[in-house]
């Protein structure tokens, strides 16, 4: 996604913020995060094939990850969590594709784990397609709003207006301003758009917290962030908030 914005296929894009930072970092310095989508942090679950051998995080050293392209939050998010439980160096990574394909692999062996987002996946363990071995949370806003900064230096009426319209239709979705008929109208829509069960997608909308302005970003949070990301190896270098993000007013 960050490719198309780069090659101007897309005016605006919506990501995992990690994949952002990354990007920039790694070397798209016209990239700009300019909002936040979901506050929260997105919860990633490890998933393992049912009848792995793996029974607990460490078992995960030296492991081969399954990614669906590289420089993703499938494949950001092992480097990430490998600080967190201490796997070492030595983690490999196997581009598979989609989330199917990702599946597909881990339960043939050939990988042995797989990140993705904990609700998406939730699915595949209900029907014990594969086995969730836990999950990883890193300390940063779930998903943000990107753009080239030529292209927001052009366009920043137009693109305030987007981001003033995206919160006014956060609020009526699962905000402060959402009446419980709307509410639970938000909810059939998830279930009936995603096919998930009732239970899950009121876990999820507990779970999302959504800023108050989508036009907020946290610039010493990208900051930190970007610290992180490089002790990770996931980054070359880490850059200051205001090298990654600009506010849009």
């Amino acid at each position: 996604m960050v490719r198309l914005v780069m090659d101007e296929k897309l005016d605006l894009a919506i990501c995992v913020t990690e994949g952002a930072i990354s990007a920039i970092c790694n070397g798209n310095s016209e990239l700009r995060v300019i909002g936040t989508f979901v506050q929260s942090p997105l919860p990633w679950a490890v998933s393992i094939a049912p009848d792995s051998q793996i029974k607990a995080m460490d078992g995960l050293a030296a492991g081969t990850f399954g990614v669906s392209r590289m420089g993703s939050g499938s494949h950001v998010m092992p480097l990430y969590a490998s600080t967190v439980h201490q796997w070492g160096d030595d983690l490999k990574f196997k581009v598979l594709g989609g989330i199917d394909d990702l599946v597909q692999g881990t339960k043939s062996g050939e990988v042995d784990a797989f990140m993705w987002e904990r609700t998406t996946t939730k699915r595949y363990y209900d029907r014990g397609d594969l086995k969730m071995l836990g999950v990883v949370a890193p300390p940063w806003p779930a998903f943000s709003i990107v753009a080239k900064e030529s292209y927001v230096s052009a366009h920043k009426k137009e693109v305030s207006s987007f981001l003033v319209a995206l919160n006014d239709s956060i609020s009526k979705f699962v905000g402060t301003d959402a009446s419980p008929t709307q509410r639970d109208e938000s909810i059939q829509f998830i279930m009936d758009r995603f096919g998930y069960g009732r239970d899950d997608v009121e876990q999820w909308f507990e779970q999302t917290q959504y800023p108050a302005d989508t036009r907020s970003v946290d610039f010493e949070c990208l900051e930190k962030a970007a610290e992180v990301l490089k002790d990770a190896k996931a980054v070359t270098k880490a850059l200051g908030g205001s090298d990654m993000a600009l506010t849009v007013n």
